[in-house]
């Protein structure tokens, strides 16, 4: 009935962190702040993309249920 994706965002922005581990273990050179701004970035655009996706699924099974 609903289409719902295969791969989230959620899970897209939940690559960031091991996608940045890699990077320093490879040479990137940030500094311990900067590394910690971008990981705290992804866990609340991660958090948000979650209860988003999870607000939308609750609607999308009720609303089905309803009818």
């Amino acid at each position: 009935m609903f289409e719902t994706p295969d791969i989230t965002k959620a899970q897209i922005v939940s690559f960031i962190t091991p996608i940045l581990a890699v990077a320093v273990a490879f040479g990137w050179d940030i500094s311990d702040t900067q590394q910690a701004a971008i990981l705290g970035l992804a866990g609340v655009v991660s958090t948000v993309l979650t209860l988003g996706d999870a607000i939308i699924r609750h609607g999308r099974a009720t609303g089905s249920a309803s009818k």
